[in-house]
Order: structure tokens, then sequence, then C-alpha cells
């Protein structure tokens, strides 16, 4: 519904009668800034606007979905690095939150990328990709996959999980060579996980050394058989047959 011509305040109370009267279960507001009618630097305005305009939307069931902007790239900065421009309080008193990036811009297309920065319920939801395509009648929206690359360089990623997958882009590297596809880790950071990875049997060395560093690679596992007569029957393996015939190679 538009609020053009009322004050935020009165829109806002007319439109929670009007969700409660539509069982109304979630509230796009858009955008923060013209709602917020305050400072979104200062605490106390970010904290009132959430606690007597947001709160009682939450206590009639209706989830709110706020979309907020974050401050301008500066030179260095990286995208994926900001956050909602003002106070933190904008997203500490929020469940979750969820920052979308332009990827790819074309005719009557865009990409985006959409990585989850806190959630409150549960681990963080690895990143997504979404196509949108306009047109005069429609605009549709496409799921596109992220390729192991374009994960290695998302920092909501655990550190050994973009480890893992940069070394099985390159097949097999020295850490430094690891390093430089993992974009925001350290050199000794890669290091650390390599070595814990290795003493995980998900790594090993190659025997190989290069620029005086060992080259390690990933340890395909394959699930455990022993032959019955019938076929292969992995359920019904000893553990001594397990322990002789095991499934790394």
């Amino acid at each position: 519904m538009s609020a053009l011509g009322f004050p935020p305040r009165e829109a806002f109370e007319a439109t929670l009668e009007e969700c409660k009267a539509h069982g109304v279960k979630l509230l796009i507001l858009d955008s923060l800034g013209p709602a917020l009618e305050g400072d979104a630097e200062a605490a106390r305005d970010v904290i009132g606007f959430y606690q007597k305009v947001l709160e009682p939307f939450r206590t009639a069931g209706v989830t709110v979905l706020v979309v907020d902007h974050q401050s301008r790239l500066q030179a260095g900065e990286r995208y994926q690095n900001k956050r909602a421009f003002g106070s933190v309080f904008k997203t500490n008193l929020a469940r979750s939150v969820v920052q979308v990036e332009a990827v790819e811009r074309g005719e009557n297309m865009l990409v985006v990328r959409l990585r989850q920065n806190k959630h409150n319920f549960g681990a963080l939801t690895n990143p997504l990709g979404a196509k949108l395509s306009f047109s005069e009648e429609q605009v549709t929206i496409d799921a596109v996959e992220l390729e192991e690359e374009d994960l290695t360089t998302e920092e909501t990623l655990s550190a050994r999980d973009r480890v893992l997958m940069a070394l099985r882009m390159v097949g097999e590297g020295t850490p430094s060579e690891v390093a430089e596809l993992t974009t925001g880790l350290t050199l000794g950071t890669v290091k650390k996980e390599l070595s814990k990875l290795r003493k995980g049997g998900a790594v090993e060395e190659t025997g190989e050394v290069r620029d005086r560093a060992r080259v390690v690679r990933c340890v395909t596992v394959t699930d455990t058989y022993r032959g019955n007569g019938n076929g292969n029957a992995p359920e019904s393996a000893s553990p001594a047959a397990k322990g002789k015939f095991g499934g790394r190679i």
C-alpha cells in the first residue's frame, strides 16, 4: 500500500490495521531511511523506531522485511564487508540480515548475489545467486548456481571450506597458490587450514616441492565395500574388513 501524502507514523498505524484485518504475514518496508524520521546514526532513534514502529507488527504475527542501504563503496573496500549505513543497532536488532550485491548488469537483466550476514535462529545460509529479467509485463527471477570459484571469495563461509574449494579448483598446489584464490584469507590462515585438513585426512602431500613449499592435493574418499559372492555389500562389512580395506585412496 502507498503511504503517499501521509506522515510515516500514521501510515504505519493504518498498515498495521490492514495487516490484522486481512491476515497479512509479511510486510516489505522500502525503505528504512525515509521511514525512520530520525538520525540513522543515532542509536536512540534506531532503537526507538524498532520498538515503537516495528515491534507492534511482530506482536501481531507479521514479519517485516526491511530494505535498507549501505554507505557508498570507497577505494580499497570490499562490497561484502560493508554494512547498513548508520547505527550498529540496525543490525543488532534484526533477526536476519541479507546483503544483496549486483554482480552483472545487462540489457533488461540483473544478476545479484545474496549473502546472509546474520541469523539468530541457526547457521548462516550459503550465498545464493539470482537473475532478474525485466519486461513491460513482468519481472522474472531465476536461481543462479554459484561456482566454487565464486564461493572461495565469500567471507560468510568458513576458512576451511573456502580453502578446500580452492584446492579442488587447482587440483594440487602450494599454500601460496591456494591463497591466491581465497580473497580475504592470509597465507598464514591458509597454511593452518591446510594443516588441519591434512591431519583430518582430507588433504595429502604429493611429495613434490615447488617454490620451496610442499604441494598438496585433496584426498578422494570412496565407500568401503566387501565382496560376499553376490556383489558389493557395504552394510555387511565387518570392522576388521573396514580396517583392512580402507575407503581412502
